[in-house]
């Protein structure tokens, strides 16, 4: 049977590929193609870039590095961004700078209309922008001169596990080669690559509530003798009515420390001796010599109070462990870019092996693999036409690959994606606008995150006092009589059952009867013990997933549809849309839609507003608002109905004053259904040395139920640029609401938390060839941090 899936799967995966493939060959290039002259100040611009020399900003997609799963963040709800979900990059630049001349090429003889031709050569790294070579590669952001890059930290804290971590990437080889042929200009990137990440394979969150109880016992004491009755024995001996019964007082249950056994010491019509005729018949009950006879039951606990003599406070830990295991990824990636004199094509092909173990769909994840290998390259196809090829390449083709929507925490088997984008006339631009959009589909098949969720709860009860702390009693009497009971009124024969047979005894011929018959009930000082376990499971199961762009200079469409392949099947489709316009105005929609819905994939409903006023040269003022509806997000696990909403409305502004930054957001609780609750949070953040930087936050008000009252981090650097060695640390303090305790007091925990990141690699700056230095639009972990998404929760706390 899974041989047949996995056939199904991989005809699926190829029907969607020839798909995306010949649509995105045979779609017709946007007509609008013009390109401005001057800039507003005037000054000769190219908002442009050839594929040799390249000068503008790299059109590097907003794809930031997914943290280790367990990876210490500043709590989500407590420093959310202006925008409430991640937004595809935009190339707005404010200035461009003039291209340099490119190396003048052949040019074809008037009289001869063959067109120009060269083989493809190897190109010297340092010649070829990583504006054209730019791409995301599970997690990391590199370009055809990224050698490698490593990344070891540790998260540890006062209430959770130590675990150590690490990202790293190694180039394994790499080639760009260029040249013209029939008048196209071609650059084809290969490079193979070797990762090393960890994930988190498992987490649980234990919390233990201890309350001080008072637990009420009883005692029943019971005894009958008498002559005996029974066949086969003389009325001058005596015998017991009753059975001998002991509580066993080391077979208690330790939930209810109710007894579950019992020491049957004499059964009825056993013979008494007159030694213990005698004893029984001193004042308290007397259960006779050894064996004992008679009903002697203790019950410790029939009923519990809040409290006792020793305390009347509830103490409570929360304990946090992760389980951490190393994922490997060999990749290879190839990325073909081809000009005429008209347009653009790119075509971009990853093929990955990635192993996820442990993992309990690891046979099914791994037979996906194969099919990286089986599915075409994404070359593009485009015709030469008469003249040379336009080397003004038009930038949005590379921001348009790099705006994919890639599945986050997700390891690539295979993606190809084909792009197309009309080149640009350079006198025919006016504005920003006028420059063309490109567009982009792309097929992608990969291993995707899928958790399971289980809660377990025990109890036990446990007597901390020898002795009980109050008693009652024994209250009760004793007696008998030598005569037989003929003054008492009985009709109605006494059955007793012995071991051997059953008969009836009329109790008025019962002589020298005597019986005891006493209670007692007490109070002793205990400790009721509660623990859950809250379990997260992570597995990898197979993913498919088609996305499509139209990235212009001031907006992105964006538009996709996959299938995850958990054991219930999740379908989705979903669409975002982005603007910016030149006055500061950022506008962002999305939606998407899942079905069977879980924690982690629901269908949900976004929008984000936001405004940037330069009021001075040093000062900016931003505000915005954003909307985050969870419309369907499962909140039920097991027998259980958990608390983690994920809808949410906030508003914000930050001011900008040189180096200082200062912000405050505020998320107002009971607007949408299932929304969190209403929070107030201050950050602030210091450059106070270019190579040094401090970010903090403080919430005054919060009313979840768990969250992060204040924290603080630093990131210190040895350099200006992205490879250089660079050391982030982080602290919180977290405070988490349990309830309340048998007594209605708030049971409420907290702790600190931690985290030690180093980072480093070569070269310096892969996003800088030659003299061009074009900065890398990459975020460090503090950057991460203050834009993550104040309404998505990655897990549930406890």
């Amino acid at each position: 049977m899974k041989v047949y899936v996995f056939l199904l799967h991989l005809l699926c995966v190829k029907f969607i590929t020839l798909l995306a493939l010949c649509g995105a060959s045979s779609a017709t290039a946007i007509e609008k193609i013009t390109a401005p002259t001057e800039s507003l100040n005037g000054k000769k611009t190219i908002i442009s870039q050839s594929a040799e020399d390249l000068v503008l900003e790299p059109p590097v997609a907003r794809t930031p590095r997914p943290p280790s799963a367990n990876d210490l963040r500043f709590p989500e709800e407590l420093v959310p961004p202006f925008e409430p979900f991640g937004s595809p990059q935009i190339s707005p630049p404010d200035e461009f700078e003039v291209a340099p001349e490119a190396p003048e090429q052949p040019q074809p003889d008037p009289e001869d209309p063959k067109p120009i031709s060269t083989e493809l050569q190897p190109s010297d790294p340092d010649s070829v922008s990583p504006i054209s070579t730019t791409l995301p590669l599970n997690g990391a952001t590199i370009t055809h001169r990224t050698q490698w890059e490593l990344e070891p930290g540790v998260n540890f804290g006062t209430d959770r596990s130590t675990n150590p971590n690490i990202n790293a990437l190694v180039r394994l080889h790499g080639q760009v080669r260029e040249g013209i042929q029939d008048n196209v200009l071609i650059q084809d990137q290969r490079a193979s690559y070797l990762q090393l990440r960890t994930f988190r394979r498992e987490r649980e969150v234990t919390t233990t509530t201890i309350e001080p109880v008072t637990a009420l016992g009883i005692q029943l004491q019971l005894s009958l003798t008498g002559a005996c009755v029974f066949p086969g024995l003389s009325s001058d001996q005596f015998c017991t009515f009753t059975p001998g019964l002991v509580t066993d007082l080391d077979s208690l249950e330790p939930a209810t420390l109710f007894p579950t056994r019992f020491f049957v010491t004499s059964s009825i019509g056993d013979v008494v001796s007159p030694e213990d005729i005698e004893l029984t018949r001193q004042p308290g009950f007397q259960g006779g010599l050894e064996p004992p006879i008679g009903l002697d039951l203790t019950f410790p606990n029939t009923g519990t109070t809040f409290g006792s003599s020793q305390s009347e406070t509830t103490e409570i830990r929360r304990q946090e462990d992760f389980r951490e295991y190393p994922v490997g990824i060999f990749s290879q990636v190839r990325q073909v870019v081809k000009a005429n004199d008209r347009e653009a094509v790119l075509g971009r092909t990853i093929r990955g092996l990635a192993i996820v173990a442990p993992n309990d769909n690891f046979l099914s994840s791994t037979l996906w693999h194969p099919a990286a290998w089986l599915l075409p390259d994404a070359v593009p196809r485009l015709e030469g036409g008469e003249n040379p090829p336009n080397r003004n390449i038009n930038r949005n083709l590379f921001t348009a690959a790099n705006n994919t929507r890639l599945p986050t925490n997700s390891y690539t088997v295979y993606q190809g994606g084909l792009g197309r984008a009309r080149s640009l006339e350079l006198d025919e631009i006016r504005t920003q606008r006028d420059v063309p959009w490109g567009h982009f589909n792309s097929v992608w098949v990969g291993l995707s995150p899928v958790v399971r969720r289980s809660i377990t709860e025990s109890s036990a009860l446990r007597l901390t006092g020898d002795d009980p702390t109050s008693q009652v009693g024994p209250i009760g009497a004793e007696g008998g009589g030598l005569d037989a009971l003929e003054d008492v009124d009985i009709n109605l024969p006494v059955v007793i059952a012995s071991p051997d047979e059953i008969f009836q005894v009329d109790p008025t011929d019962i002589l020298n009867f005597y019986t005891q018959v006493y209670v007692t009930a007490f109070e002793q000082d205990g400790e009721q013990t509660q623990v859950r376990r809250f379990t997260e499971l992570t597995n990898y199961v197979p993913h498919i997933s088609f996305s499509g762009n139209f990235t212009g200079a001031e907006d992105v469409f964006r538009y996709y549809t996959g299938l995850i392949t958990s054991s219930d099947l999740k379908a989705y489709v979903g669409a975002d849309y982005t603007r910016e316009t030149p006055s500061g105005w950022r506008f962002q929609f999305a939606g998407i839609g899942y079905t069977n819905p879980d924690p982690d994939y629901f269908s949900s409903i976004e929008a984000n507003v936001r405004k940037r006023t330069q009021l001075s040269r040093d000062f900016t003022l931003t505000f915005g608002a954003g909307l985050n509806y969870a419309i369907d997000r499962d909140t039920n696990i097991d027998q259980f109905v958990i608390n983690n909403d994920a809808s949410a409305v906030s508003l914000n502004a930050q001011a900008n004053f040189r180096d200082f930054d200062f912000g405050v957001v505020g998320v107002v609780g009971d607007v949408l259904p299932n929304s969190r609750e209403s929070s107030v949070t201050l950050t602030t953040r210091w450059q106070m040395h270019p190579y040094a930087r401090l970010f903090a936050y403080y919430s005054p008000l919060n009313k979840n139920l768990s969250f992060s009252r204040v924290g603080a981090g630093v990131n210190l650097r040895l350099g200006r640029q992205p490879n250089h060695p660079s050391l982030n640390f982080l602290w919180s303090n977290n405070r988490y609401d349990i309830g309340l305790d048998s007594g209605g007091n708030s049971l409420t925990t907290q702790d600190h938390t931690f985290s030690v990141v180093v980072r480093f690699g070569a070269p310096a700056n892969p996003f800088q060839a030659g003299h061009q230095a074009i900065p890398r639009q990459h975020q460090d972990m503090l950057e991460q941090l203050e834009e993550s998404d104040p309404s998505q929760e990655e897990s549930v706390d406890f």
